[in-house]
């Protein structure tokens, strides 16, 4: 403010100087046309001053051939005198004119002489003086243009700083538009992550995640993990491995697959050896084990893919991958998925299809005739819900990450309070800064 203030001053002062600069350029103009006038007028009394020595000397030399004259009739008629001689009255008479017209002659040009001399002499005093007052306005307009540079240059930092502080003005503003948007991007992504973990949160207390697994399914789990961990060809249980298609086939799905559905599947015969011999050392409990090159696979039978309405292969019922075709084809063979016992009974009995038949809510008619049901709904089709849980954990802990992420991305340099305070003194020292150089 202290740099603002003294070029405010400055430009003040230079301001104020402007004026009397002018009055002295144009004084230096008015002496410089009176000098020359002065010069032109000495020349031409110098000239007069000529011309009237030269006529006065011409005037000199006659009134000397006059005077001669005079002088030789003086000496005449004294001569004359003394020989008792006397002048004629016409000798006499030409004496007194020549005398006459000789003194006159002499006196006006004289008197002329004097007046044209005086002249010079005023007009050369004049010249002087002239001189002299030129010599003290040009360096007064010295000083004046001395300080109009000083003032120029001064105006010249003025103009400097502003575009200095306008630029820093404009840098100021751009980082806080930059903040302000990041700060509304990253708002608008925190306020998409915690509503995509309220409603995780909501589908986690719809599918009980409260309650506490049994230890048996947590130390298979760690078993699993293991033998996926050491031997490269186990590729997981069959629950994990495939999933109906919809939420209702998943208690027939479940019966379907009875005691293979917690069974670990494996590239290879040998591969399964190894992981019992694992479990074994490891007394981690016993598991089944479906190696993919050595299981026995029967084609599935396409007539019962369209064999009545209401009926469909469990095999078309379940999503897998290619790759454990062959075991999911083992687990489920010709099987069929049932909408109600009436259709069951339909296949089984009615068109005597030797076939298991299974309805969505798990019971079951056997090859042999035989009917079993009453299974709880809380069975073995809670495996799925175990997945979608697994899933939910493992969106959960990605949201929260991301949230901390989000967290750690916001601007932290600056508050939008500092840039704010900054942009605001810049803008009034511009303000001022222009006042100043516009004053």
């Amino acid at each position: 403010m202290q740099m603002e203030r003294k070029v405010k001053k400055a430009e003040k002062a230079l301001e104020s100087k402007k004026p009397e600069l002018a009055a002295v350029e144009a004084q230096i103009a008015h002496s410089t046309r009176k000098i020359n006038k002065a010069a032109k007028t000495k020349e031409e009394v110098e000239k007069s001053v000529t011309d009237s020595t030269t006529k006065v000397k011409k005037l000199e030399k006659e009134l000397g051939s006059v005077e001669k004259v005079a002088n030789d009739a003086q000496e005449a008629q004294r001569k004359a005198s003394q020989h008792n001689m006397a002048l004629s009255d016409e000798s006499f008479q030409e004496y007194n004119h020549l005398q006459s017209t000789a003194s006159t002659l002499a006196v006006d040009e004289r008197q002329a002489l004097e007046n044209l001399t005086r002249d010079a002499k005023t007009t050369a005093r004049t010249l002087t003086t002239l001189k002299e007052k030129q010599e003290g306005l040009t360096d007064k307009k010295g000083l004046r243009s001395a300080d109009l540079q000083v003032q120029i240059e001064k105006k010249a930092e003025l103009e400097s700083r502003i575009a200095a502080l306008q630029t820093e003005l404009t840098e100021k503003k751009q980082e806080l538009d930059n903040q302000q948007s990041e700060k509304i991007r990253i708002e608008q992504l925190e306020a998409q992550a915690n509503e995509k973990l309220r409603h995780v949160y909501d589908q986690m207390l719809q599918a009980g995640i409260d309650k506490h697994e049994s230890e048996k399914e947590k130390k298979l789990k760690e078993t699993l993990a293991n033998l996926q961990r050491i031997f490269p060809g186990v590729r997981g249980r069959v629950v994990d491995l495939c999933k109906p298609s919809q939420r209702k086939y998943e208690m027939a799905v479940s019966v379907v697959l009875g005691r293979n559905i917690d069974a670990v599947v494996v590239d290879e015969e040998k591969t399964a050896i190894d992981c019992i011999e694992y479990m074994r050392n490891q007394r981690a409990g016993q598991a089944t084990f479906i190696p993919l090159d050595t299981i026995q696979v029967k084609g599935v039978n396409d007539k019962f893919r369209s064999f009545a309405k209401g009926a469909r292969l469990a095999l078309d019922v379940i999503q897998y991958e290619p790759a454990v075709e062959r075991a999911m084809h083992h687990v489920c063979g010709s099987a069929l998925v049932c909408d109600t016992m009436e259709v069951a009974r339909y296949v089984c009995y009615d068109k005597g299809q030797e076939v298991k038949a299974v309805t969505l809510d798990g019971t079951i008619i056997h090859k042999s005739g035989l009917i079993t049901g009453g299974r709880s709904t809380h069975g073995s089709s809670k495996k799925w819900d175990e997945k979608d849980v697994q899933g939910l954990v493992k969106q959960r802990d990605s949201l929260l990450s991301q949230l901390r992420e989000l967290g750690k991305q916001k601007p932290r340099t600056k508050t939008d309070e500092n840039l704010i305070a900054e942009v605001t003194t810049l803008e009034s020292s511009i303000t001022i800064a222009r006042d100043e150089l516009n004053a």
